[in-house]
């Protein structure tokens, strides 16, 4: 009879114990589940991001100066592109061949007022100019130390593709760093989509920080094969401390 209280007793003692083991899994995963922001949040999120961003987006006319001979005249080519205001004094940086062979240079901003810019410095191999408007612009990008990138991050493009499509966003995420593509080293490789017209355009991450330059895109490799997804940006670190230089006129100096 002592033997079968014990065993009973034992029995009790031990789905007790499964019980409140349960139970602590139970809280945890619930704890655990409401620490993940629904789906609502995350979109309110990229939202604000590009709220936060957008106004400091600019799109750029480049009217180029004549280069080939038609008829009785010369024909002139028309470069859009877009680009990021980085100061309050009117300073937009943006990519070297959005302003390349400029004889004039035209800033829509992101609220539709359209001004002329003036290309203040320009640097073919980094791929990075800086140009000025003169007035008050809308509003001024925040950047962030790109050097804190991870893969697999989220990130936000925002540019100008085309004519008719300025403050255009498009979602994707950091598919490498440190990447090479011609002479320019270090860019970021993302997925976002980055269409002609968007060089120039802002990367940012989902809190509205800018953390690379827009640059350019691979579509074919070098046997014809189509390529998807390899957009490429220029880390916000490297693209400022050209444009500084730039700037105070310095001599940019490569190995």
């Amino acid at each position: 009879m002592n033997a079968i209280r014990f065993l009973i007793i034992l029995a009790g003692l031990v789905s007790t114990g499964a019980a409140g083991g349960l139970a602590v899994y139970y809280a945890d995963h619930v704890e655990n589940s409401r620490s993940v922001p629904p789906a609502a949040t995350i979109e309110l999120g990229f939202a604000n991001a590009v709220r936060r961003t957008k106004p400091a987006v600019v799109t750029i006319i480049n009217q180029q100066m004549p280069r080939e001979n038609y008829g009785d005249g010369s024909l002139a080519s028309v470069v859009y592109g877009s680009g990021i205001i980085f100061d309050p004094m009117g300073y937009i940086i943006t990519n070297y061949h959005v302003v390349a062979l400029a004889e004039r240079v035209h800033v829509i901003f992101a609220d539709g007022r359209k001004t002329q810019g003036t290309v203040i410095g320009e640097d073919s191999f980094s791929d990075v100019a800086v140009i000025k408007v003169d007035g008050p612009v809308p509003a001024v990008a925040s950047f962030a130390d790109s050097s804190g990138l991870e893969l697999g991050q989220m990130v936000i493009a925002i540019g100008s593709p085309y004519e008719n499509y300025s403050g255009s966003v498009t979602l994707g995420l950091v598919s490498g760093l440190n990447r090479q593509v011609g002479g320019v080293k270090g860019l970021i490789q993302t997925d976002a989509a980055i269409n002609p017209g968007s060089s120039g355009g802002a990367l940012v991450t989902t809190r509205g920080e800018v953390v690379g330059i827009n640059t350019l895109v691979l579509r074919t490799t070098g046997e014809g094969r189509t390529l998807e997804g390899m957009g490429f940006a220029i880390p916000s670190n490297q693209a400022l401390e050209l444009a500084k230089k730039l700037l105070s006129i310095q001599e940019i100096r490569y190995p």
